[in-house]
């Protein structure tokens, strides 16, 4: 199956020795996974590299990564030498990041220090997840806070920043933000979805569906976010209006 660039997200994170590039601050860690038709793949990116220079304590205490601990892990590799396999990963993808232009800035700063074009110059698209919660929840838009408002009770616990974990608790915290689904799967084909969709518009095969009974743990868990959907809508939830 062909697959589309709307149809291949790439959720991207990386760790590095601070906070600006242009200050001589490199990547440590490069983390991404894949997402087609809205569905996670399982194929993960993960590097250590080698930053060539010393970790900062203040970047120490956010991904807790000494350069030791890089090396050790990324068995002496430096970004140089993880660039191929990294974009063949990301390429024919749209790529998602929160805050974004920290992430690109600071992956287009090492390719160009190779003589590279940035990930902007060879035209991959990126989506910055930050701006996008921030347009629709306010200021209260950071991973950690996303992670617990939105994944409730399945949020993912973390003691410390990695770009793996961070590109995974993204992926899962985006499922919720665009919840607004606009396309189906059945069988690995795509149903577009709209405000009418008919029978007609899904055909499932007979006995492909399997009935399965809702437990008392189901209920409780719909329950709780029942109550969490109550209480950020002003007290609506459309489940009220259905019997379970």
């Amino acid at each position: 199956m062909t697959t589309h660039l709307d149809d291949r997200r790439i959720f991207a994170d990386v760790e590095t020795t601070g906070i600006h590039y242009h200050e001589g601050h490199k990547i440590v860690e490069v983390g991404l996974v894949e997402m087609i038709n809205g569905r996670l793949t399982g194929r993960k990116f993960h590097e250590y590299v080698d930053p060539q220079r010393d970790v900062p304590e203040e970047a120490w205490e956010i991904h807790k990564l000494t350069r030791s601990d890089c090396i050790e892990r990324g068995g002496g590799q430096i970004f140089a030498d993880i660039v191929p396999r990294m974009l063949e990963f990301i390429a024919g993808s749209r790529l998602i990041a929160h805050n974004a232009p920290f992430d690109v800035g600071f992956i287009g700063d090492e390719l160009k220090g190779l003589g590279q074009p940035t990930l902007v110059e060879m035209g991959i698209p990126f989506t910055c997840t930050l701006a996008l919660a921030r347009a629709k929840y306010g200021q209260g838009a950071t991973l950690d806070q996303l992670n617990r408002r939105l994944l409730g009770d399945a949020q993912i616990e973390r003691e410390a920043h990695g770009a793996l974990l961070d590109s995974e608790i993204l992926a899962a915290v985006y499922q919720v933000m665009t919840i607004e689904q606009t396309r189906m799967v059945f069988d690995n084909r795509v149903v577009l979805a709209g405000p009418k969709l008919t029978p007609e518009r899904v055909s499932v095969n007979p006995g492909s569906l399997k009935r399965t009974l809702l437990t008392g743990e189901d209920r409780e868990r719909h329950e709780k976010l029942c109550q969490r959907i109550r209480k950020a809508s002003g007290g609506a939830c459309l489940s009220d209006a259905f019997e379970m």
